[in-house]
């Protein structure tokens, strides 16, 4: 289809730890169960405030439009809230 936007909807998932690797994180969630399409993001809190440390284009694009919807126990930097 010609001029069609697709996208979907990127979850951020922060838990306090895991001992799954990153790769096999997102098996758990049963995204198929959604309206829309999406995706996860699973890290835990050390990860995620390593990577607010680094200037990549990533942690920027998490920092800068990552929109909270359930409010964390831990400090999320300068993160959106709805």
């Amino acid at each position: 289809m010609t001029g069609v936007l697709c996208s979907d909807l990127d979850l951020v998932v922060i838990t306090q730890e895991t001992e799954l690797p990153g790769e096999r994180r997102n098996l758990s969630w049963p995204l198929e169960d959604l309206p829309v399409p999406a995706d996860t993001v699973v890290l835990t809190q050390s990860e995620w405030q390593g990577l607010q440390a680094r200037d990549t284009r990533f942690a920027r694009t998490l920092r800068e439009e990552t929109v909270w919807v359930w409010p964390a126990p831990f400090d999320l930097g300068a993160a959106r809230r709805p």
